[in-house]
């Protein structure tokens, strides 16, 4: 590499017009013309022992015309470089590795501008285009002709091509004041946005706007992530987007105040318009558990037929709810989707209108003896029993809840089942309360006096 030379070392200039100048070398036989369309190099500039050349230390095998930045330094102070990456970190170009090779570990030269080898693939450029920094981040791999594209990754000019050619190629490597047309990302330190504006009217803090013209592709207005990389956590959180909203004292009732607002311009109807989705592996949808009573609620819509439904993919409704007549509607008549409450706990109606078929679970009877147990049933009220013959002494097991109510059902058509007549030990208030045979008999529990309670036959 011809390492150019810095200007002390230049001779003389002349001013060719304006805006272009010329800097020759000091006997004059070569020169280089800078203007607005970048600069051509007239000749060869050399220097013995690479004059404009600073000692580095390799951190890794690096070849000649390699762009690497500083990752450190020596405890003497010499600079330990490494392959530049235009979509890593801190790690933009600041030399150009001068030397054939510098071995790991191994001291050798670099440099802020050069003329690489004339031995270059450059013929996709003409003679001044730009050269950019690799995204590869890999030795003997660090330039290219395209400007990287991805959001994250930075767009750094480290030269321009010198002679265009496919085998005798040359680029003229400029790293004085790190052209960077365009940072990524990547290059952005934690805190290193920080807006804060001060509104006095209608306005917006920061605006993002982005538009689309792709008729099937993806895009995101705006995608944050937050990925934990160490093996083990104890405690904290990792929020990918947070929004705080103050609010002063003072404030009137129906002032809002939103931490997010998601608004969706509707141009076509039969589109699907979503406020907020939920991808798989999400335990959570919705987390309220840091509220207060009486706060976290949802509010709807007043006076709609539909102001919220809870839906399958099929468009098939499990809830319904609307605040014109304010009903609500469980499931639909062509999935017939099952509701089980489960538990003990008691749920409390007004009056309650059956508009069709209102069943309990039945199991298979249970045969019992004389001065046997008949357990409760398992699930609904229901329960069959028989036996093999006329039986009394029946004990029934205590309830489970005041007010629970069964439905015992005598299935042997010839003989009755009769309690025992001591109600502290049968458990019904009626002493020696029977069922006929093939009839059915409602027991009420008492959780005051531990008895069941039949109706009159």
């Amino acid at each position: 590499m011809s390492v150019l030379l810095p200007l002390d070392e230049i001779a003389e200039s002349g001013i060719v017009t304006d805006t272009d100048f010329k800097y020759y070398n000091r006997d004059k036989t070569a020169y280089i013309t800078t203007g607005a369309g970048g600069f051509t190099v007239t000749g060869t500039f050399t220097a013995s022992g690479f004059a404009s050349g600073f000692t580095v230390q390799a951190s890794t095998n690096l070849a000649n015309g390699d762009a690497v930045y500083i990752s450190s330094t020596t405890a003497a102070g010499v600079p330990i470089v490494s392959v530049a990456d235009a979509d890593a970190s801190g790690k933009l170009a600041v030399f150009v590795v001068t030397d054939a090779t510098i071995l790991s570990g191994a001291q050798g030269s670099a440099a802020l501008s050069g003329l690489s080898a004339a031995t270059l693939n450059t013929v996709a450029g003409s003679v001044g285009a730009p050269v950019y920094l690799t995204t590869t981040g890999t030795t003997t791999n660090t330039w290219t002709l395209t400007a990287p594209t991805a959001n994250d990754a930075a767009v750094q000019i480290i030269g321009r091509v010198n002679v265009s050619s496919a085998t005798v190629g040359q680029i003229a490597y400029n790293l004085f004041g790190q052209t960077v047309v365009r940072y990524g990302s990547n290059q952005l330190q934690p805190g290193a946005i920080h807006l804060s504006p001060v509104l006095t009217g209608t306005g917006d803090g920061a605006n993002l706007t982005v538009t689309m013209s792709h008729a099937t592709q993806s895009a995101e207005g705006l995608d944050v992530s937050n990925a934990q990389i160490t093996n083990v956590r104890t405690s904290g959180s990792l929020i990918g987007v947070k929004s705080t909203v103050t609010s002063l004292t003072g404030s009137t009732a129906g002032t809002d105040h939103v931490c997010y607002d998601a608004i969706v311009v509707a141009g076509e109807a039969t589109a699907d318009h979503i406020a907020l989705r939920v991808g798989a592996g999400t335990n959570f949808a919705i987390d309220t558990r840091a509220c207060a009573s009486g706060e976290g609620r949802w509010i709807m819509v007043d006076g709609a037929a539909n102001a919220l439904t809870i839906e399958d993919a099929l468009g098939q409704d499990f809830l319904k709810i609307a605040t014109t007549s304010d009903a609500m509607t469980f499931g639909n008549a062509t999935t017939n989707p099952a509701y089980t409450f489960l538990g003990i706990g008691t749920m409390t109606t007004g009056p309650l209108s059956v508009g069709g078929e209102m069943s309990s679970p039945m199991t298979a009877a249970q045969v019992v003896a004389g001065s046997g147990t008949i357990t409760l049933p398992t699930t609904g009220i229901n329960k069959a029993v028989s036996s093999a013959s006329a039986v009394t002494g029946i004990i029934l097991t205590a309830g489970t809840v005041a007010g629970q109510m069964i439905y015992l059902m005598n299935v042997n058509a010839a003989d009755a089942i009769t309690f025992d007549a001591t109600p502290a030990t049968s458990r019904v208030a009626l002493a020696s309360a029977s069922i006929v045979a093939g009839t059915g008999r409602f027991f009420s529990w008492n959780a005051t006096t531990s008895l069941w309670y039949p109706n009159t036959v």
